[in-house]
């Protein structure tokens, strides 16, 4: 969970070019997710 105000600026606003614009909500948080394992079908990987 991020809290840092700077980095949920960013997070809005890249959420905002890909949908749209969102109200402010000062109560807002990013959830951050990190993955250790990407998995694929094989005619994906060629």
């Amino acid at each position: 969970m991020v809290t840092d105000r700077a980095e949920i600026d960013d997070a809005v606003e890249r959420y905002a070019r890909r949908y749209r614009r969102l109200s402010d909500n000062p109560d807002r948080i990013v959830l951050r997710l990190t993955p250790d394992k990407v998995m694929c079908s094989a005619y994906m990987a060629a």
